[in-house]
């Protein structure tokens, strides 16, 4: 397949190093021109220097890369603990590829630019110093942090700490996922929205020749759902698809869309059980060869990316309708459909194919003998499905490695999971549509009008669209100018008379212009503490609050600049005090809990419990470097 004319400007824009989105509506070859890409970087460059990632474990796996924030080191609540433990990985990151970016969220792209450019341009430590209010890798609350950023970090440093970025997706399809309740606004926002987008991404490349559909009156609608633009026509079309009674091909039953996992695993289990051949299951084995950090989180996040992609185990039976989840020739690739015809034990050749030697490494209970499902597939082709192995790389090359055989089950799907697939036919629901994109990308997964049957659809929903995407792609999308950077008082009980005035005295300076700002931003929020401490003496019955600045002890020597910075102490608990000579933010803590998120991972961590506090305070000025708990 040669490129075209849009995918060769990609990677020529790649190849000369410059940042660049190529975006398009589905089946204009995005994930293939991201495959040539992958291949292009790995001729060229070092494994270290290129991190393959995805916005979901699905899509991650699909590209044997990991999700952009398991690579950096941000849990799924934004914290950036992991992240300093992977400077020198990422110092040494050039290019940072990116697919489905549509499911980024705003918040967690600008905490990619923040991490990458503090650990490769600024130093953390000495950040978090001169500004104690910011508490930099530990925080979810990053309100102040990302304004601090905005306003005087990002406009004198390179953006994404320099790292070359290749972003690959369509935003008029899936958005973020994420909780109202508990996520800030901006995990629900695109990352175009982001600050840093404009600086960061110069070159916009809209791939437009369709590969999937041939059938341009398809195509055409299809363009026309996906920006919302739905006419009268389109209805009556979609409503003769609820009278398109598909059947089955080579005993291979039409693939039904769900846009719910619940109704998906209820179809897959119910006809699984009615068949009554023996069932045959087939595990899986994971090898982890290193982590991305060294912690329990990277092992588990690591598995339920893989989860999401391979099953950790499939029960199969004769009968039982597949899908194939690799690529395996021309004629059979990644989405296609079959159904399971018998099981018959084979040798696999382990010393002339490539495919053989990677499943050496799992043992011969993988290629010796081995019992494999025998899959009559919807074009006719009736082969062998053999165990292979999937990827999940990081810097520096693999991570983790399952070998499984390739397939699921495929009654049913749903629309999220059938992303990057190409179906020949495919039963649509669409009667509960809950996202912007949802139903364009539930249709257009088929290659041809008469390959897609609908049952249901909501005739209000189905050109759901975001506004905001919809503007992106007209060029008359205005990015807001990033927030004004306020120092704030870290007081936290906002039940205290003096919180409540603290806040309304902060937004009255912020908003005057008669403030002089100050030499740095923890100078300037002492300044304004000190003025309103003078004006509030009048304040009666003011209960400290428990979460109000303690100083650190000052240390000496060489480590003093461990020191020279405040800590939150929050309620003290009876028991012992946990002194910190030498961890994240050294200190004294009142549970073990706290002590243990300053020192877990902290290379030559330096604590110890005492009985009184008096005790715990000459452990942190004159503690000897041999004592642990």
């Amino acid at each position: 397949m040669t490129l075209s004319n849009e995918q060769q400007t990609v990677l020529d824009l790649v190849r000369r190093g410059e940042n660049v989105f190529f975006t398009g509506c589905a089946g204009t070859g995005k994930s293939f021109l991201l495959q040539e890409i992958i291949k292009d970087l790995k001729e060229r460059c070092k494994q270290e220097e290129i991190g393959i990632t995805a916005s979901t474990g699905i899509a991650a796996v699909n590209i044997g890369g990991c999700t952009v924030h398991s690579l950096i080191g941000i849990n799924e609540k934004g914290s950036w603990a992991h992240a300093w433990n992977r400077k020198k990985e990422l110092r040494e990151l050039k290019i940072l590829i990116i697919d489905e970016i549509s499911m980024l969220s705003a918040w967690m792209f600008q905490k990619v630019n923040c991490c990458l450019t503090i650990i490769r341009e600024q130093n953390m430590r000495g950040f978090e110093q001169k500004y104690p209010g910011l508490k930099g890798f530990t925080t979810v609350d990053d309100d102040d942090y990302q304004a601090y950023f905005d306003a005087e970090i990002a406009p004198s440093a390179k953006p994404f700490g320099g790292v070359q970025l290749v972003l690959c997706g369509d935003f008029l399809q899936l958005p973020p996922v994420f909780n109202k309740l508990k996520d800030p606004a901006s995990a629900g926002q695109y990352c175009f929205e982001a600050s840093s987008w404009g600086v960061a991404i110069p070159n916009v490349v809209v791939t437009k020749t369709v590969f999937r559909q041939t059938d341009k009156s398809f195509s055409s609608m299809l363009n026309d759902i996906r920006i919302g633009n739905i006419t009268n026509e389109h209805l009556r079309t979609l409503s003769s698809l609820q009278r398109n009674k598909l059947v089955s091909k080579n005993g291979v039953i039409p693939t039904q869309l769900f846009t719910t996992n619940k109704k998906v695993d209820e179809l897959n289990t119910t006809q699984l059980n009615l068949l009554t051949t023996p069932s045959q299951k087939f595990e899986t084995l994971d090898l982890i060869t290193s982590f991305a950090t060294p912690d329990n989180y990277t092992k588990s996040k690591l598995e339920k990316d893989m989860n999401a992609r391979i099953p950790s185990s499939l029960d199969l039976k004769v009968g039982a309708q597949v899908i194939l989840l690799r690529n395996m020739d021309k004629d059979l690739v990644n989405g296609s459909r079959g159904v399971v015809v018998e099981f018959k034990k084979i040798d696999i050749d382990t010393k002339n194919t490539n495919k053989g030697r990677e499943v050496k490494r799992f043992g011969p209970s993988f290629y010796s003998k081995v019992l494999v499902p025998l899959v009559k597939f919807e074009n006719g082709m009736t082969r062998e499905v053999s165990h292979c192995v999937f990827n999940v790389e990081s810097l520096g090359g693999v991570v983790c490695s399952r070998i499984a055989v390739p397939l699921k089950l495929s009654w049913a799907i749903t629309v999220h999971k059938c992303q990057g697939m190409t179906l020949d036919q495919a039963v649509v629901d669409l009667g509960y549509i809950f996202a912007d994109g949802l139903g364009y990308v539930s249709l257009s997964r088929v290659r041809s009008i008469q390959g897609l049957q609908i049952t249901t659809f909501d005739k209000q929903k189905i050109g759901q669209v975001s506004a905001v995407a919809l503007r992106f792609y007209n060029g008359t999308y205005a990015r807001p100018p990033p927030p004004r950077y306020v120092p704030k008082v870290p007081v936290k009980s906002a039940s205290d008379k003096s919180t409540n005035v603290l806040q309304n005295f902060l937004k009255s300076q912020s908003s005057s212009s008669s403030v002089t700002p100050s030499h740095s931003a923890s100078d300037n929020s002492m300044n304004i503490l000190q003025n309103f401490l003078m004006k509030s003496q009048n304040i009666s019955s003011v209960t400290p609050s428990p979460y109000q600045l303690k100083p650190l002890i000052p240390a000496v020597g060489k480590r003093e600049r461990d020191f020279n910075d405040f800590i939150p102490s929050t309620k003290r608990r009876k028991g012992k005090y946990y002194a910190v000579k030498a961890g994240r933010r050294p200190g004294i803590y009142y549970s073990w809990e706290e002590c243990q998120a300053q020192v877990s991972g902290f290379p030559n961590a330096i604590f110890k419990s005492f009985e009184t506090e008096a005790e715990a305070s000459e452990f942190c000025i004159n503690g000897s470097y041999g004592n642990r708990r």
